[in-house]
């Protein structure tokens, strides 16, 4: 890769504790004080340096990207000056620290979880952005993934389902996984397998495909036939035959169950 690590000489850094502040409403406004911490709302995803783990990257529901290098005793915003501040997704490219893709667009389905502006890219740590997709391939999103064997095969999911760049972000197409889907997962060791969780708040099914998004199936065998809400999968980094599904009950948002596959 040959790129250093360098951080900006213009970016001021803020603390993660603010002994000299005192919130102007402690006791309202969704706002929360615990000792000297200061909790603002709702952190949506933090990508990690494949390098070094100190540096990490966070995703804040209406406050933007922001960046620490010294595992989160300091921070830095990234993207106050984009057309949109609502983080959905981020990742960090595992084959170029410097390579990380910002979608905008938060996909919690609350009253404030607003729209964004589609999907930035930065090739310098998040110095600087560039546009690499509009709205068209969504108004919210809530994963995106880098092919691990390739830089140029992106994955992006969220309202308007799962789409594909070949091209690192260049153009994009969709990969007819349906819409609304809320969580996607890679398989580190081979690829072409992906799996998703569609249906928005509802009525979720989880879905695989073997050939990198150019055909899905549903799955069902151990999984609920009602009641299967919104759901959040995982999967081993370490065996990737292991995948762990969270689904919330469709009727009241309560936790249906915590399901495994080992095949």
């Amino acid at each position: 890769m040959g790129k250093a690590r360098t951080k900006s000489a213009g970016r001021t850094a803020f603390s993660a504790t603010l002994p000299n502040w005192v919130s102007v409403n402690p006791s309202g406004m969704f706002y929360a004080v615990t000792g000297a911490n200061h909790i603002a709302g709702r952190t949506n995803v933090i990508a990690f340096d494949p390098l070094d783990p100190n540096v990490f990257y966070c995703g804040a529901a209406g406050g933007g990207v922001w960046k620490t290098y010294d595992g989160g005793a300091t921070w830095a915003p990234l993207t106050d000056q984009l057309s949109a501040l609502t983080c959905g997704a981020l990742a960090v490219d595992p084959n170029d620290f410097l390579t990380v893709y910002f979608g905008t667009g938060e996909q919690n389905y609350s009253l404030d979880s607003y729209y964004g502006d589609g999907i930035f890219k930065s090739t310098d740590g998040g110095d600087t952005w560039v546009r690499v997709a509009t709205t068209a391939v969504g108004r919210y999103f809530s994963t995106i993934v880098v092919d691990p064997n390739s830089s140029s095969i992106v994955y992006a999911a969220g309202s308007s389902g799962v789409y594909k760049s070949t091209n690192g972000g260049s153009t994009w197409s969709s990969t007819g996984s349906g819409n609304s889907v809320n969580s996607l997962v890679i398989d580190p060791i081979a690829p072409e397998i992906l799996y998703c969780s569609r249906g928005g708040p509802g009525t979720n099914v989880i879905r695989k495909s073997t050939n990198s998004g150019g055909t899905w199936t549903t799955l069902t065998n151990g999984l609920p036939s009602s009641q299967a809400g919104r759901t959040q999968l995982a999967i081993s980094q370490s065996d990737p035959l292991t995948l762990y599904a969270s689904i919330a009950n469709s009727s009241n948002s309560s936790l249906l169950g915590l399901y495994r596959t080992t095949d």
